[in-house]
Order: C-alpha cells, then structure tokens, then sequence
C-alpha cells in the first residue's frame, strides 16, 4: 500500500451503517477526492468507478490515477494548488433497493438478501490554484454524487463499488 493510501490493516465494513460511517471519513478527513487516501478496505479489488465520462475497474487503478496524476500536477513547480476540499454537501445517506430493481451491474439474486444496500453522497470537489502558468488564478468547483454499493463477502464482512 502507498504510504499516502489509508491502511489495509482494518478489515472491510460488517453493514452497510459502516460503509456509510467510513465513506464518510474517507471525504471529510482523508480528502480522497484530491488525494486518492481511501480506506481501502471498503472497496473490493475490482470494484467499478464510473461517472458520466469514463469508466474503469479496480480499487488501486483509482488511487493510481489520482495520485499519479492530479496531486502531481497540483503539486508542480508551474502549478500549485493553493487549496482543494472534498466537501460533503449533506450527511451521506443510506439507502435500499429490492434486489434486481439497481442499476447496480454486480446485483446478485442472494434469496437470503431482500435489498441491495449503498450509500449515497452529494460532494463538492474545490480548489483554487496559482503559478507562473496560471497568471488568472483559476479555480476547480465541480458538483457530484456518488452511489458506493455494499456488498457482503462470502466471510461475513463486506465492500463496495463506486457507481
């Protein structure tokens, strides 16, 4: 695991209430928008990423881009993030569906199962930056909402995809 990646010592959430509680902390204090820091085992290995403009599969592939990409150049000695937040615009929400009424692709027809559960969440991605090649001062305000899917694992405890 990446030192900047929260630790994979705990184990994955047992409820969805969990997922929900630790979703929570992976926004208001890891950052993970801006830093790629989840607590990992929430996710399972191939989880899904998707949002209306790309789609990709895998837990470390997310931290990779992130980390990778965005806080490298956030960081550049032409580019400098001055701030950035993963905002939380209301409490994360848990939610239910019957099974086979998601869109989640991974639904299962579990009989012991009745629902699907996830987690909901309203955020706001912000940062202003600054540089020699940034002379306007531009700023990132970027609105979403994300549907992390708990999943039960075969041992009792459980994950989640990100839809």
């Amino acid at each position: 695991t990446d030192s900047n990646t929260v630790s994979s010592l705990s184990p994955p959430p047992t409820s969805p209430e969990e997922l929900r509680q630790r979703i929570q902390k992976d926004y208001t204090q890891n950052n993970y928008l801006w830093t790629g820091n989840l607590d990992l085992p929430c996710f399972q290995e191939d989880c899904i990423f998707q949002d209306p403009t790309l789609r990709f599969q895998g837990r470390q592939r997310f931290v990779q881009n992130v980390q990778q990409n965005l806080v490298p150049l956030c960081n550049s000695a032409a580019i400098r993030a001055v701030q950035t937040q993963s905002i939380l615009l209301e409490e994360p929400q848990l939610r239910k569906v019957k099974k086979g009424q998601s869109n989640d692709p991974t639904t299962t027809n579990d009989e012991e199962e009745e629902y699907d559960y996830y987690v909901q969440t309203r955020w706001n991605m912000v940062g202003q930056f600054q540089g020699w090649l940034l002379f306007w001062k531009p700023r990132i305000n970027v609105v979403g909402k994300t549907k992390f899917w708990f999943r039960r694992l075969v041992d009792g405890s459980g994950s989640a995809n990100d839809d």
